[in-house]
């Protein structure tokens, strides 16, 4: 299994296998010159696709998702779900795909990187970085 695309969004919504997205992309969150850390941003949402072979198909997957900053420390922003992609309708070659949404607010301890990162059986299979800038 990989991610075939992930990126962040100001707000999104995945159904049916479609995703509806509003400011897809953003990746840098301003706050208030005044801004106290530990600071709450969000919510912001993760837009995730995965693809898979046609040995995988009907094989359960258990996926972990967790928000981490530039270090690799966990914020405690963390989630575990399990998906099992089916036959692609077309294409033997291939399996289906999973869309999955994450929608969510949390707190940064600092300004600085961060990283959404989704891990499979097999390790991780998206990182998608953000920035938090205080702003001036």
């Amino acid at each position: 299994m990989q991610a075939e695309f992930a990126f962040i969004a100001e707000a999104a919504d995945a159904q049916n296998g479609l995703f509806y997205v509003v400011r897809g992309g953003t990746d840098i969150w301003n706050t208030p010159a005044e801004a106290k850390f530990p600071f709450s941003i969000g919510p912001m949402s993760f837009i995730v696709r995965l693809t898979g072979d046609p040995s995988e198909v009907g094989n359960k997957v258990v996926l972990r998702s967790t928000v981490v900053d530039a270090d690799g420390r966990s914020l405690g922003v963390e989630g575990e779900g399990e998906i099992e992609l089916s036959a692609h309708p077309l294409d033997r070659t291939r399996a289906g795909s999973a869309l999955i949404h994450f929608r969510l607010g949390f707190q940064v301890p600092s300004p600085g990187a961060y990283f959404f990162e989704v891990h499979g059986t097999a390790g991780r299979l998206c990182q998608v970085p953000f920035w938090v800038l205080q702003g001036s």
